[in-house]
């Protein structure tokens, strides 16, 4: 009896993990099938044209933006990764103005030896400049706050900026 009880426990159990990890490669698959839905939007939108910003306008769309940035309105996006030889450093994320909206422009990494040297940047009356639309991001559990008195943050917090 005790042999009969410890085969159909362990049999019970084979079951339940079996099922389990046909549900994981289940949901592997669909999430992969997912991605390359993603994936191919994206590329298509980055390959199509610019446009000028509508409502209409999907995450990853290539828009046209008309105005001006506005003076010592940056911050500094820490703790990205760079392919750059110098790896300290910083995304470098700055306002700028179209008719009576702002908008958050990723303008580039910029090495820690160069920080000092934005204080004399000097913006544009008016420029044009091609963008593409990203999302915001949550702050993940172990990511430190942004500090916005230095100017330094650690995600693209949208509702600060």
């Amino acid at each position: 009896m005790k042999y009969f009880s410890n085969t159909c426990a362990a049999l019970i159990l084979f079951i339940c993990c079996f099922l389990s990890l046909i549900a994981l490669g289940s949901w592997q698959i669909s999430r992969h099938y997912e991605k390359i839905t993603l994936i191919e939007a994206i590329e298509h939108n980055l390959t199509s044209p610019s446009t000028s910003l509508s409502d209409n306008n999907s995450v990853f769309s290539k828009i046209v933006l008309e105005g001006h940035f506005l003076p010592n309105q940056y911050v500094f996006l820490y703790g990205r990764r760079s392919t750059e030889t110098e790896k300290d450093g910083y995304y470098l994320l700055s306002v700028f103005q179209s008719n009576d909206k702002k908008y958050l422009v990723s303008r580039g990494w910029l090495p820690l030896s160069t920080k000092a040297q934005l204080e004399n940047f000097t913006e544009l009356a008016h420029e044009t400049i091609d963008a593409i639309i990203m999302n915001g991001e949550t702050k993940g559990f172990m990511i430190p706050q942004n500090d916005k008195k230095n100017k330094i943050w650690f995600t693209i917090d949208l509702n600060t900026a």
